[in-house]
Order: structure tokens, then sequence, then C-alpha cells
């Protein structure tokens, strides 16, 4: 069994679902014969798609899949380059820069730049968004007069020093930051929010993403949707899965007591 669930949990990036169903069959069957799809449960309805706005156990799951920031943490919780293919401290600890790969796109083909996490930062520290991720980044230059409404977001110490470099100034050293970029810290198109005003988030058409993987059929209330491969993720060539097809129903039904964000990453 444990076998078993350590194929399943690297099918969306590292294991095609092919592999995973021969392992749960325990058949030797030829991979070619099974469909690269899965179905999975998850404990509870997803509340939003937005990324600066989620903080649900259900939405935070399909974040892992659809979004990239800077970081994530691997299967043995390593911190390991995700849009950002370098992150560097400065002596001092007081300011990080990440150089972005310039692959990175948005589902709709659109760049992805330093922009899209300079405007999710401000909009998570923007008392108007109502964020309750502002905690984890307390300690970024001007974050609490951001936060109390007595400085502009625009004060906020992050910037975009040109399209693939972005630069985070600390008001004091923060050891666990690069993880925080890891787990937290999407980012979000201007362009996208503009567009679809307080629809953004709300239905997976109201999306654009840069994950792996894009959300497709969630209405906001429905207990059924689907993710596909997002065929401009920059590293596509190794997410396995076509599609994973979700149902969402109480706890005390749930098939498989995993979340998802270790399907994707693998077990430990």
């Amino acid at each position: 069994m444990k076998k078993w669930l350590k194929a399943l949990a690297g099918g969306l990036v590292t294991t095609s679902a092919a592999t995973m169903l021969a392992a749960y069959s325990n058949s030797k069957a030829d991979s070619r014969d099974y469909e690269k799809s899965l179905t999975w449960m998850t404990t509870s309805e997803v509340q939003t798609l937005d990324q600066n706005k989620m903080v649900d156990t259900s939405s935070s799951e399909q974040a892992t899949n659809v979004f990239e920031g800077l970081n994530h943490v691997d299967n043995n919780g390593k911190v390991e380059p995700g849009v950002a293919t370098v992150s560097t401290v400065s002596k001092d600890g007081l300011t990080w820069t990440f150089k972005l790969r310039k692959d990175a796109k948005w589902s709709n083909g659109e760049p992805v730049t330093a922009n899209d996490f300079v405007y999710s930062l401000r909009r998570v520290m923007d008392p108007k968004t109502q964020s309750q991720q502002q905690n984890n980044y307390q300690a970024v230059k001007n974050a609490p007069e951001v936060v109390a409404g007595k400085k502009s977001p625009t004060s906020l110490g992050v910037e975009a020093k040109d399209k693939h470099t972005l630069v985070v100034h600390l008001t004091h050293p923060v050891p666990y930051f690069k993880t925080l970029t890891a787990s937290s810290w999407n980012p979000v198109s201007e362009k996208a929010v503009k567009k679809y005003g307080k629809k953004y988030g709300t239905a997976s058409k109201y999306m654009v993403y840069n994950g792996p993987f894009v959300s497709t059929g969630w209405t906001g209330s429905n207990l059924s949707w689907k993710l596909k491969k997002n065929n401009y993720y920059w590293n596509k060539k190794n997410v396995k899965l076509n599609t994973v097809n979700y149902r969402s129903q109480n706890a005390s039904h749930r098939l498989y007591p995993l979340s998802i964000r270790k399907i994707r990453r693998g077990l430990s």
C-alpha cells in the first residue's frame, strides 16, 4: 500500500497516471493502456481562486497546482526554484533579490514578470483587499503602515528592477523568508484583475494561471471541476497528467486522506 501511495503522490509532476493505476491494481499491464488522468476527492468546497484572498485548505490545494510562486518546497522540505531561478540575500539579511526565468508565462501566453509579484504583494498588504495573508509579510519595509492605511501600497518595500529582477527590502532579517516565497506569494496579473473586476477569482474562467495546471469548470459553487495541463507552463514536459477530475465531498466520506499538495510534490 505504501508503494502505491508513493506512486500516486508523484502523479502530477513526476509519475504518469498510467504508472499509478498499474501500481494500484498490482498489474503489469502496458502503461499505454491507461489514460493520463486522475479522479481526486477534496475535503470541502473551494472558496476562491484569488491568490491574495484564499485561506481555506481546498483553495490552497488548488493554488499549489494552478499557480507557481518564486520557489516551491520539494518532497524533502527543501526550497527549490519556481519562477525564480536564483534567490539571494544581502549580508545584512535585509535585501532579497530574485532572478526570474524568462520562459515563465501565464495561461493566456503572456509573460510572467517581476511586476506581477510586486502587484501581488501590494494587493495583499492593501487594507482594501482584506487579505488574511498580511501577517506573513510584516517584515517588508513599510508593511505595517500600509496595512494600517497610513501609507500607500506603492511605498511597500518591493520593486521590479526590470522584467526579470525582483527586489524585496526588509526592516529586519527573516531567516525563513525564502520559505515564505514558496508557500504563499504567488504572482497576480494586474491586467486580469482589472479585466474581471469583482468577478476575479470567483470562477475558473475569471482567472489566468501560471502553474502546471489550469482550472476549468469551477463556477464558484459546484462540487466537481477539472484541472487541465497548462500548455504554457515552462516545465510542461515534466507534467505527466493531462487531467485531474475533482470531486468535493464531506471529510467523513473522503476516499484518500491526502492533500493534493502531496500529490504534486510527492510523499516524504
